[in-house]
């Protein structure tokens, strides 16, 4: 059982695989034999490439490790994003192409096109679980938009511009993505002076309605697309404080033309309960039904490999009725098929048939998961780590220490064809509602071998080593110019937090936070990235660092009221330290805190001075 995962088991059970499968094709139908030959043909690829391992194992590591250096290398230097020109018309690549073989929800299309003509509505949030079609169906929509016309004949929609951003995409969900990317709609020279209103130090409220007098002609839609990442799960809130007050402004701002649409397994209660009457919510809860269900299984298995496109209806119809018409289950079914030749309908149907509803995406996922070989697996797990599009290399870099000579590229495109892999250019990941699941199959804690040894396969060490492949392609500090140049830093952080490695996440945040994010007009997120962090760093003389930076980022955005709160707890513990020890030395600035507070306390003066009428705009200027 030890042996089985080295190269050598592979090995032989690749040729035990290649055994069985000429077997099968010598008494193969002609429907099957084309199923037959290309798994002959991978079969016969992978044994050729580790036969050439084997000869020289140690070259062979030795070159795969020299491979990923170089490709990290090349990595770095494309890590700026291609830059959208002023007055484009469509920012960011969405987060999904429609699928060739999308079916029905004509319905919930007329629906989102009645949103869209309503000049009185601002936001519809589509609310459903995890692959019932959310994002394919927006996708499919705003597509047809490109066009400037509505799908299913809903007619002519001239719109400005479409603007992508989700929470599975480099273009992520969030204040500083929303106004910048509006700004890429607006002429040059208006979009520069929005650059500098970004960065000046006024509130999120007051710099969006400001932006919304630009769109009050044609329709600018923006998707945002898995909502959920950002949803407290047990408060119903969003979890960025400035994407709260942005999403709020675009419903409370004068009249505009920016429609938002919003894609989410969690609604966000705290953004339903502004203006109710310019909100508007779609429940996704029904499945396909016939014989929508059944085309989707036929144009999946376009070749007729998987006993799919020729299947009779009941068998077809049967399919449906234990998927719940689940799109992504669907997928699934044909993945099942196609990752493993000797599994049949009859047999898939057998396993699936008393799945509960709530969980038949899972169960198909798994289904198919279980299927594939450990590489395969090994390299979904991956993905499932990352949580974001990433290029090969990334995977390899991940799966190094545990497949030395591991290449990724010929997986994910196999994985690709199975639809378990999403790809976007050179970047690849997996759909959300899969993630959960392949998570799920993986230790959180890191566990050592009695006897020492390396660690096991573990959540903990994954999210580690995947913030270590970011740290590898940082770019060098003085290319550092806009957000994309540290994107890096950003995912790090995350996968820094998520392992549990907070102290390494405030250093990070330490780097980039004064001369880079707050200089660039980016406080909501210093702000959101130091409040995670807080009480979990370990170390009490680095809390109280990161509090009173916290404190000096919140007097950015005019919020005195928390400026005084995380002053107060760095200064008491300042004075604490200093009781116990006078030649105590501290790593932050007391003087500095000591200015913000009385900076914050002057400015709540002056606020509550001219709610009573006893002060003048020109008096609190001076």
């Amino acid at each position: 059982m030890l042996w089985l995962p080295t190269d050598e088991g592979r090995l032989q059970s690749y040729k035990y695989r290649l055994a069985d499968a000429n077997r099968d094709l010598r008494r193969a139908t002609e429907i099957e034999r084309n199923r037959i030959e290309k798994e002959i043909e991978e079969l016969n690829d992978e044994i050729r490439r580790l036969e050439r391992i084997l000869q020289n194992p140690e070259n062979a590591a030795a070159q795969s490790q020299k491979s990923i250096k170089a490709r990290i290398e090349s990595e770095r230097q494309a890590i700026s994003q291609i830059e959208v020109p002023g007055h484009a018309k469509f920012v960011n690549p969405p987060p999904l192409s429609a699928p060739s073989f999308f079916q029905d929800r004509v319905m919930e299309t007329g629906i989102i096109s009645d949103f869209l003509k309503n000049d009185s509505r601002r936001m519809i949030t589509l609310i459903g679980r995890g692959g019932i079609g959310k994002t394919g169906m927006v996708c499919r929509l705003l597509k047809s938009l490109e066009t400037g016309l509505l799908p299913d004949d809903h007619g002519k929609f001239p719109i400005r511009g479409i603007i992508y951003l989700s929470g599975i995409t480099p273009h992520k969900i969030g204040f500083a993505n929303i106004f910048g990317d509006l700004c890429k709609l607006l002429p040059p020279k208006t979009a520069s002076r929005y650059d500098q209103i970004y960065k000046d130090e006024q509130p999120v409220r007051l710099k969006m309605f400001s932006l919304m007098e630009e769109f009050q002609d044609k329709t600018v839609i923006i998707l945002l697309d898995n909502l959920e990442d950002l949803i407290n799960p047990e408060t119903f809130f969003l979890t960025q404080e400035d994407l709260r007050e942005a999403l709020k402004a675009v419903l409370e701002a004068p009249h505009h033309k920016v429609k938002i649409i919003i894609t989410t397994r969690i609604p966000p209660m705290d953004i339903l309960r502004i203006h109710p009457e310019r909100l508007q919510t779609l429940q996704l809860d029904g499945d396909l039904g016939s014989p929508y269900a059944e085309n989707i299984l036929r144009e999946l298995d376009a070749d007729g490999t998987c006993g799919l496109k020729y299947a009779p209806e009941p068998v077809l119809n049967k399919i449906r009725e234990y998927t719940r018409g689940f799109p992504r289950a669907l997928e699934h079914v044909y993945g099942s098929l196609a990752s493993d030749p000797s599994t049949t309908l009859d047999e898939l149907l057998l396993k699936i048939q008393d799945a509960p509803d709530q969980n038949i995406v899972e169960v198909m996922v798994g289904e198919t998961f279980n299927r594939l070989d450990k590489n395969a697996q090994m390299v979904i797990e991956a993905l499932a780590i990352y949580g974001r599009p990433v290029p090969p290399v990334a995977v390899d870099f991940l799966l190094q220490p545990y497949i030395r000579t591991t290449d990724s590229l010929p997986i994910l495109k196999r994985l690709v064809n199975i639809h378990f892999v999403r790809r976007e250019k050179d970047r690849y990941s997996l759909h959300p509602a899969d993630r959960g699941y392949v998570l799920s199959l993986v230790p959180k804690e890191s566990k050592v071998a009695s006897g020492g040894g390396q660690a096991i396969f573990s959540q903990q060490e994954l999210h580690r080593r995947a913030a270590d492949y970011f740290c590898e392609i940082r770019r060098p500090r003085e290319e550092w110019k806009t957000l994309a140049d540290i994107e890096p830093q950003l995912s790090e952080f995350e996968l820094r937090c998520t392992a549990n490695d907070y102290q390494t996440a405030l250093l990070l945040v330490n780097d980039i936070d004064e001369d880079y994010l707050i200089k660039w007009g980016h406080c909501g997120m210093v702000i959101d990235m130091r409040k995670k962090l807080i009480g979990k760093i370990g170390d009490p003389d680095m809390e109280c660092h990161n509090k009173a930076y916290l404190g000096s980022a919140y007097i950015r955005v005019g919020n005195s009221r928390n400026v005084l709160k995380y002053c107060n707890e760095a200064l008491e513990y300042c004075s604490n330290a200093l009781k116990k020890s006078k030649n105590c030395k501290m790593s932050i600035d007391i003087e500095r805190i000591s200015a913000l507070k009385a900076h914050s306390l002057s400015q709540l003066a002056i606020t509550y001075r001219r709610r009573l009428g006893q002060i003048s705009q020109v008096d609190s200027d001076y």
